[in-house]
């Protein structure tokens, strides 16, 4: 019986193996088949020419612009034709596709850009055809400066880089993990941002110019990772900004201008703060939300 039951088991095993095997080597990368994006789609936009906004005109309804993507790099800069969005880029087709949906209705227009796996990438990790295949797939998104904009970013593995300088923005929603995230605004935002939400696990943000995105409220929810947001110069309107942040490292960076009324919750995590007296504190920031089992510094 005993024999028996051993000699079952081996052929279990064996037959286990053969199945694993067999199933890794259908998910093994392919050889990378280049392809260019190249112009791949245009839409006309709601041409804003000659005009700088300081509010959103009840007339404006701005473009919602939606990115999902899993092992691509994704990168926005202010450098579009006018009225239109031009995407340039290469990827794998042996591992995956971008698709592109374009919805225009009386209410405005909505473009939507994905990239879809045909692959199990989480058993490739780890493995340098993995990490050739995201360095290859990549997606350049050129944004034009007479358009509003709603940027819905959602990103899985990869790098991120948004250059928003001159990109007239209502809303940001960027969400990102086990991925690398780099934000900057080097002007003033033409249009006063009504939400901006982050949102990271597992990788390392950094953001420059906090200053110029111009917002309502910024919502931050980070963990796992390095986060680190700074405003290279003074702030030109209150607003509120609710932190999240748990197993990680937030790093907020405000300017002299600035009085802070902190309203956190860190009973559970480390909130240091170093405020810096300045005579001219004409903007207030309201400092909401938790640190939970992490560690967040505010300082000026």
């Amino acid at each position: 019986m005993t024999i028996g039951c051993c000699l079952g088991f081996v052929i279990l095993l064996a037959a286990l193996v053969l199945f694993l095997t067999i199933f890794v080597k259908s998910n093994e990368m392919e050889p990378p088949v280049f392809t260019e994006l190249a112009e791949v789609q245009h839409f006309d936009s709601h041409e804003l020419q000659g005009v700088t906004l300081s509010e959103l005109p009840p007339d404006i309804v701005p473009i919602k612009l939606v990115i999902e993507a899993k092992g691509c790099n994704v990168t926005l800069v202010p450098d579009g034709p006018p009225g239109a969005v031009r995407l340039s880029g290469e990827y794998d087709t042996a591992n995956g596709s971008f698709e592109f949906l374009h919805d225009a209705s009386a209410s405005g227009q909505k473009f939507s850009i994905a990239y879809r796996s045909h692959r199990m990438m989480l058993l490739n990790l780890g493995s340098d055809e993995m990490d050739q295949a995201w360095d290859r797939n990549n997606l350049l998104v050129h944004l034009p400066l007479d358009s509003a904009f709603d940027i819905e970013i959602i990103h899985e593995g990869g790098e991120v880089d948004l250059d928003l300088s001159g990109v007239p923005v209502y809303m940001l929603h960027l969400e990102s993990k086990y991925s690398q995230v780099n934000l900057r605004n080097a002007v003033k935002n033409p249009l006063v941002m009504k939400e901006m939400t982050l949102k990271h696990s597992i990788g390392e943000t950094k953001l420059k110019n906090l200053q110029n995105y111009r917002f309502d409220l910024l919502n931050l929810d980070f963990s796992m990772g390095e986060f680190r947001l700074k405003a290279n110069d003074l702030f030109y309107r209150s607003a509120t900004i609710d932190m999240n942040v748990s197993l990680g490292g937030l790093i907020l960076n405000l300017p002299e201008n600035v009085e802070i009324i902190n309203r956190v919750d860190s009973d559970s995590g480390n909130l240091f703060m170093s405020e810096h007296e300045f005579s001219e504190k004409n903007a207030t920031v309201t400092l909401e939300g938790r640190v939970k089992w992490g560690e967040a510094s505010v300082s000026q």
